[in-house]
């Protein structure tokens, strides 16, 4: 069993991390304290083999140096925190997006200022609260993976990739969104004319 080192408990309190909430991954294999971590629903852990770039053991569920980059920590609680999963879509470039969000209106504003996907005009499709939301959203990609497109746009001069983004027939989109929250949207209600951009 390892212990925690002075300089660790200081990030972790900086962090607003619990040391209760980390998981002592000390002599296991990777694969074994990931699949430990997921099934107890823990975020971080340390006893880890060190990274390369700064001998640190502590790292995130998916086995990122939280030491070397503290975003990922932000990134890690977001796939666990409960939050709204939504479906966006633009009629411009014919694309759909699933995302989470802790408020789905200022997201679409955001998307909408920043042109997101070369779109200028996305609009919230559905929505539903989740627990787990990032969890939720990534089973949802993983259920539209075919349908996944590569898009990039730019962004303050630099070109940025959008992972989130798909070209398919809004009742594939309902029926993932459908399988992985508690939501039973379907087409009806939805104007007919943007199911039927859709499908061509």
């Amino acid at each position: 069993m390892s212990k925690l080192s002075d300089e660790q408990c200081a990030f972790l309190q900086q962090h607003k991390i619990p040391v209760n909430m980390v998981f002592d991954a000390t002599g296991l294999k990777r694969k074994d304290w990931i699949f430990q971590m997921k099934q107890l629903g823990l975020r971080f852990a340390f006893g880890v083999g060190p990274c390369k770039k700064g001998n640190h053991t502590l790292r995130t569920v998916g086995g990122n140096c939280i030491q070397c980059k503290p975003a990922d920590i932000a990134f890690t609680n977001r796939h666990f925190d409960d939050g709204f999963v939504y479906i966006a879509y633009s009629l411009e470039e014919v694309l759909l997006k699933v995302g989470i969000a802790v408020s789905v209106k200022k997201r679409i504003g955001s998307l909408n200022s920043l042109g997101y996907a070369g779109a200028t005009d996305w609009k919230a499709l559905q929505s539903v609260k989740a627990k787990r939301a990032g969890e939720t959203e990534f089973s949802i990609h993983s259920d539209l993976s075919a349908h996944h497109v590569s898009v990039s746009y730019l962004r303050d001069g630099n070109p940025v990739d959008c992972r989130e983004v798909f070209r398919c027939s809004i009742t594939d989109a309902l029926n993932a969104f459908n399988k992985n929250t508690d939501a039973r949207y379907d087409v009806d209600g939805i104007d007919n004319e943007i199911v039927q951009r859709f499908m061509e």
